[in-house]
């Protein structure tokens, strides 16, 4: 019977792993029923089955493994602005709208690798996209606008990340974006429209001109179904049409479009001065700040003071590799020599590239927090160093 075969099979190949399992099925609740069938009973394989189901199918572990894509089809946005679908890697599951990759592109022979929100929604199992805007002097953004085309395949990591809905919607939501800071409250407002979820949103998008708005036209129609659904728009110039205010968001503007913001969960992401000045607005109003949720999409975020130049040695202690430190993060240093450490979402996000600092201080390039001179786990890619360190990379 099938079910004693896949249990020799199991304990055969559990010292294996178990691998083959994971492919078999396309969900647990198929492989505890084939297996133990449907009345209870006490397995010995049982446990092993279960942990393996929970690790494959459920939430994602701290181990991060790039996947290849083909590009399906490239759509211009904007000016600069290009989204770019592709097919959904093996091994994906599923995505929390609002999650991002880190996208690795060829360039001259050498892999790069970039964060970009997916602004397509989860609720779409057949595509994911990402919607790209050239930055000036961005290497891979300028890269894949002048180059990429369809059927090219590029490297992608499993999802992650913190600015996500919540598997239990807020009642009441407030999106705020500013440039190509709405990708991930696009697939946020793609994933509210097709799932019905009937939440009381507010949607503000700030950019430079109304022509520089990323999905206008499919953000409009959305609000245009969806009587819950309100949109605003804020554009330094040309801002004269309905429902356009002109300038840069201030209080006043905040209050007239959401009267109840501070009611409201907020969402928010764009560059770090936009976010800076939500917040400061925030603050003098009686809204708790445990409601926001944001992420940082380039702009002028404050780096601690590194001296770009110093006789500082970092040791990378595994591979025997000691070099003078700068400003780069200790994960772009050992990725410059040659040495490929493991990462993921290279925001300090995912813990994937998390190493052992054996002595000196490093800084958090985020917070700006320094570490201990001792042993202890630190996370590469947000940390500088600071004087002589020795890691166990």
């Amino acid at each position: 019977m099938i079910t004693n075969t896949l249990r020799q099979r199991a304990i055969i190949d559990f010292d294996k792993g178990m691998s083959w399992m994971v492919h078999l099925f396309e969900s647990g609740q198929q492989i505890k029923k084939l297996v133990f069938g449907s009345k209870k009973r006490t397995d010995p394989v049982e446990k092993v089955i279960k942990n393996l189901v929970h690790a494959d199918f459920g939430k994602k572990t701290s181990e991060k493994t790039n996947r290849t894509t083909v590009i399906q089809s490239i759509e211009k946005e904007t000016d600069d602005t290009k989204t770019y679908t592709m097919t959904v890697p093996d091994g994906w599951t599923s995505f929390e709208a609002g999650s991002f990759v880190t996208i690795g592109v060829n360039v001259q022979g050498k892999t790069i690798n970039r964060c970009y929100s997916l602004s397509s929604s989860p609720l779409n199992r057949e595509q994911i996209s990402i919607t790209v805007k050239k930055i000036p002097g961005g290497v891979v953004s300028n890269w894949m606008f002048d180059h990429l085309q369809s059927g090219d395949t590029l490297e992608v990591s499993e999802p992650v990340g913190n600015l996500v809905l919540p598997e239990n919607i807020p009642s009441k939501l407030l999106l705020i974006s500013a440039g190509s800071g709405i990708t991930p409250l696009m697939s946020m407002m793609r994933f509210l429209h097709e799932s019905g979820a009937g939440s009381d949103v507010v949607f503000i998008h700030c950019a430079r001109s109304p022509e520089d708005i990323i999905f206008r036209k499919e953000i409009e129609s959305i609000v245009n179904q969806n009587d819950n659904i309100r949109l605003g728009f804020v554009v330094e110039q040309g801002g004269l049409a309905e429902g356009f205010h002109q300038g840069r968001i201030t209080d006043e503007i905040l209050v007239k479009e959401v009267p109840d913001f501070c009611d409201r969960d907020i969402y928010m992401c764009g560059p770090e001065g936009f976010m800076e000045n939500i917040r400061q607005i925030l603050s003098e109003y009686p809204f708790d700040l445990n409601r926001l949720r944001s992420e940082s999409f380039g702009g002028s975020k404050s780096t601690p003071s590194i001296k770009e130049t110093t006789t500082d040695v970092i040791h990378f202690q595994r591979s025997g590799v000691h070099l003078l430190s700068d400003s780069s993060t200790l994960l772009e240093t050992a990725e410059n020599i040659g040495l490929k450490p493991k990462f993921g979402c290279r925001r300090g996000i995912c813990s994937t590239c998390q190493c052992k600092k054996i002595t000196g201080t490093v800084v958090n390039v985020d917070t700006g927090e320094e570490s201990g001179s001792g042993h202890e786990w630190i996370l590469p890619c947000v940390s500088i160093a600071k004087g002589d360190v020795v890691v166990d990379l």
